[in-house]
């Protein structure tokens, strides 16, 4: 659904540009199997019409020898519909939309953007070599982030067109992709998730002044425990929420600096063990890339091509070149404990829930690590969704669908 928004950037904004809204009324935009994209008025609920589609029309088009065109008939008989946006090859599995801007991603390896109020398209973004599944948009920074088969993401200057990075890192195919505060996380089927700093963005996080928050392993419920003081919630209020700087110097308490002390010798130890699974990882996507020598080929000659584009420029508006060492991103976090391909998660920040094989499981989204199965003995987990208070899933046991709705304030 694109309803008309303001599609000044940052810099517009902070100059006192003109408001743009875009676009002029709001629509609805569709991917289907067909290879084609349509685009829809979307009907008000107080000035339209209710509009049903007759049976007999619905009947005669199943009948009909070409079903495009029973197809594109039945859709110029309907009041809202407005335009077919033509140019896939397969079918088209990903849709993501800011103001009239729409991105599109198909199993023909390509990625297009359009203009959903002319039905132009804008470009053809080329350079995956396997089934687009997801795309992600920044819209401030103008930037495409898709997902693929092939196991990259690529990122994408949607006013140019251009490459800009590729973010390797996933065995096989990326499916799901997320990106919340300068932070983009990846699903894969490789049963891992993994937290990229920013693709473009240059800036540290080790330059931001330092708040300690409070210790996660204590909101999960597991062997630390905390004692509490002025700066700990009380019990059932939303202790994810909960954000306050426990210096030993603000807080003034022995007992407090000796846990933020055994806090960081444990993070240390953490952050070790993250190394070593990335190098394992690492050796393993090598050992893959030796498999098949061809795809390997094909992926340098993608990059020799984009670091000697003198047109390819970074992400922040400058004019210097690409080099090679921009152009492939490497993950901050690899997160395994799932067993098969990642299905769903859903990422605040601070905490990231997410679904596969048998589990629902819980994280510490700014350090990656794994706090604990929220549920587990599943058959399947289909979506998961979270608010400050509540996380819903939509599970399966045994045939049988669930909504689970878990409290994180109690």
């Amino acid at each position: 659904i694109l309803l008309p928004t303001d599609v000044r950037t940052p810099a517009e904004r902070a100059r006192g540009a003109p408001v743009r809204y875009e676009p002029r009324e709001p629509l609805v935009v569709t991917g289907s199997r067909d290879a084609t994209l349509r685009v829809w008025r979307l009907p008000s609920p107080t000035r339209d019409a209710p509009h049903h589609p007759q049976a007999s029309d619905a009947a005669s088009s199943s009948n009909n020898n070409s079903s495009a065109a029973a197809a594109a008939a039945a859709a110029a008989a309907n009041p809202y519909f407005a335009r077919t946006l033509e140019g896939h090859s397969d079918s088209v599995r990903a849709v993501a939309a800011f103001g009239s801007l729409v991105v599109s991603g198909s199993y023909d390896c390509s990625v297009r953007v359009w203009d959903a109020s002319t039905g132009v398209c804008l470009h053809r973004l080329e350079g995956h070599t396997a089934k687009v599944y997801t795309i992600v948009l920044d819209p401030d920074m103008h930037l495409i982030m898709s997902g693929s088969m092939d196991g990259t993401i690529r990122v994408w200057d949607w006013d140019t067109g251009l490459c800009l990075r590729i973010c390797r890192g996933h065995l096989t195919l990326v499916g799901l992709l997320s990106l919340k505060h300068d932070t983009l996380v990846s699903g894969g089927a490789d049963t891992t998730l993994r937290i990229w700093d920013h693709p473009i963005k240059a800036a540290q996080r080790s330059a931001a002044p330092a708040v300690a928050q409070r210790p996660f392993s204590s909101i999960a419920g597991d062997s630390v425990s905390v004692r509490r003081s002025a700066l700990a919630p009380a019990p059932g209020s939303n202790l994810f929420a909960a954000q306050a700087t426990m210096t030993a110097q603000q807080a003034g308490n022995i007992q407090q600096a000796h846990l933020m002390q055994q806090l960081q010798v444990q993070q240390r130890a953490n952050d070790q063990i993250h190394h070593q699974q990335l190098l394992i990882l690492q050796q393993q996507h090598q050992q893959l890339q030796n498999q098949n020598q061809s795809h390997a080929q094909t992926r340098s000659q993608d990059l020799s091509l984009a670091a000697s584009s003198p047109s390819a420029t970074t992400g922040g508006g400058g004019s210097r070149p690409v080099e090679l060492a921009d152009l492939v991103h490497t993950e901050r976090h690899v997160m395994q404990q799932h067993t098969n391909a990642i299905t769903c998660f859903q990422n605040d920040g601070i905490k990231m829930v997410s679904g596969a094989d048998s589990t629902l499981k819980l994280w510490d989204a700014r350090t990656g690590q794994f706090v604990r199965n929220l549920l587990s003995n599943l058959t399947s987990v289909w979506q998961v969704r979270f608010d400050n208070r509540r996380c819903v899933a939509a599970v399966n046991r045994n045939d049988v669908t669930y909504f689970e709705v878990m409290d994180f304030g109690v």
